[in-house]
């Protein structure tokens, strides 16, 4: 039989899960695929601030000003490495490297919560932010130390709340899933022109969240969960949910549930699908799988790290960097490393400093397309 209180606590754990990684140790990675820099937020008794950190050296190099209140999340590289977004308390801000300090390019933005307010334009050049109530703006980012330039606001549909975002690969079209403000009422995934505003409309009764684009798939959509988790999918062309994992076989006198795994984000690398298993305890240790669409079996992956924390999901390379909560044994922080998608060969980038309360978390390697620079 199903256990509902257990399926309730899944979903729970997995929300404050986003990452993972492998054996502690060995030396930085000096491989030329590896990223050179790593973006994250260091956590100390001053508050919170950005910085990036060099991987052959692990020199911490702060990029803003410390906030007291440790209100600093979500950071997001341009494509081509030069410049990096994060939310400063209610303000979104924009730091391009070899400059000073950091340049304002929104105000008002809602709490932080667990996906980002913003979706970089996959150029570089705009930003889509959610606005209350149910708006979205478009703002141009801008280089150097100016304003970034004019925005304007796109409505969308009555009682639709923006809740996760992507851009199609062109940038002509951001896709946007709505939940409603009735809780009966299924939610919506709109398309919308930056200049023309809602292109199409339509319910998608189905979809939790938005993941990220698969050039055979298309626009790829995390299920919503049932009795048995969640599994990944994908938009059909006539806006129908797909499921690309089969359903888990459950035999008829089964005495025990089967596993219940929760997607947690796309690899592009690979195509495929980080999942974690849910548990009834949050200190059970973390279990996480690598699927790829179809019925190929999943993959245990990072098997020797326990606490696992914020993976860098969506970066085109095949590396990514994850939160290692063993040091901190508390929210989303500890040490940060990197690691190949589906190796176990995990390296430390920097570690958390326990006597002087210093913890990194929200890890995002520079895009390889910088090195050269």
């Amino acid at each position: 039989m199903v256990n509902r209180l257990r399926l309730a606590q899944a979903a729970l754990l997995c929300s404050l899960l986003l990452a993972a990684p492998v054996q502690a140790g060995g030396s930085a990675p000096t491989t030329s695929e590896a990223p050179a820099q790593v973006a994250a937020i260091e956590y100390g008794p001053r508050g919170a601030r950005p910085v990036v950190i060099q991987v052959s050296t692990r020199r911490v190099q702060w990029t803003g000003d410390w906030r007291q209140d440790a209100a600093v999340a979500h950071l997001s590289w341009s494509p081509d490495g030069t410049f990096l977004l994060y939310r400063q308390a209610d303000t979104l801000m924009r730091h391009t490297l070899g400059e000073q300090g950091s340049v304002k390019l929104a105000e008002g933005l809602a709490m932080p919560r667990l996906r980002p307010d913003y979706e970089l334009r996959p150029d570089g050049q705009q930003v889509a932010l959610r606005r209350a109530p149910s708006k979205v703006e478009f703002l141009p980012v801008g280089t150097g130390n100016g304003a970034a330039g004019t925005s304007h606001q796109a409505d969308m549909p009555s009682g639709c709340l923006p809740s996760s975002m992507q851009w199609q690969p062109d940038g002509k079209l951001l896709h946007v899933l709505c939940v409603q403000e009735s809780s009966k009422t299924a939610p919506l995934l709109v398309k919308l022109n930056p200049a023309a505003g809602v292109v199409t409309s339509r319910p998608a009764p189905d979809v939790a969240e938005l993941l990220g684009w698969s050039e055979q798939r298309g626009l790829l959509v995390s299920g919503k969960a049932d009795a048995y988790g969640q599994r990944p999918g994908n938009m059909t062309m006539d806006g129908s949910y797909q499921p690309l994992r089969p359903a888990p076989a459950i035999p008829e006198d089964a005495e025990e549930s089967p596993p219940i795994d929760f997607v947690q984000g796309y690899l592009p690398s690979i195509d495929g699908f980080v999942m974690a298993r849910a548990t009834e305890d949050p200190h059970d240790p973390v279990v996480l799988t690598l699927v790829t669409p179809g019925e190929s079996p999943a993959k245990r992956w990072l098997k020797a790290f326990k606490r696992v924390g914020t993976i860098s999901y969506g970066v085109p390379g095949p590396w990514v960097a994850f939160v290692d909560r063993k040091p901190a044994d508390r929210a989303d922080v500890g040490d940060i490393y990197i690691v190949r998608v589906g190796k176990e060969d995990a390296r430390l980038v920097v570690r958390a400093n326990a006597k002087r309360d210093t913890f990194y978390g929200g890890p995002e390697p520079r895009p390889n397309k910088a090195r050269k620079q």
